[in-house]
């Protein structure tokens, strides 16, 4: 990347650099321990303090995680929460995979191809409903 002329900070050092990005002045360091007031509360910490502030973060940042995961693989049975919505969502589905078949089925016609729809069929051999 390259900067205009000027200054940028980089790790915590502020450098001068020219258009090509090449430093023509010594770094010198630059404190950011006074902006906002959360470092300075963070450097009285205990590492105890500070280890369970960052478990605390991770197993955050877990759970996020595991609920994104979960909604991507369930789809919208996700959230439901009783078997009455867990069923409400499957007849809402059947329903729009049956006006999907037809409108598929409808477009098949319009090309002269004859196309039928079979219902699944379970283990036994039964259709299932």
């Amino acid at each position: 990347r390259t900067f205009d002329s000027g200054t940028r900070i980089r790790n915590g050092v502020l450098q001068n650099v020219d258009g090509g990005n090449s430093v023509y002045s010594e770094p010198m360091v630059v404190s950011t321990s006074g902006f906002g007031g959360a470092a300075d509360a963070e450097a009285d910490d205990t590492p105890e303090q500070r280890q369970a502030r960052i478990d605390s973060m991770l197993e955050a940042d877990d759970q996020e995680w595991r609920d994104r995961r979960r909604r991507e693989q369930m789809g919208r049975y996700a959230d439901a929460t009783s078997r009455e919505e867990l069923e409400r969502i499957a007849a809402e589905e059947k329903e729009e995979i049956a006006q999907d078949n037809e409108r598929k089925a409808e477009a098949a016609q319009q090309q002269g191809v004859s196309l039928q729809m079979l219902d699944p069929v379970d283990s036994a051999g039964a259709v299932a409903a």
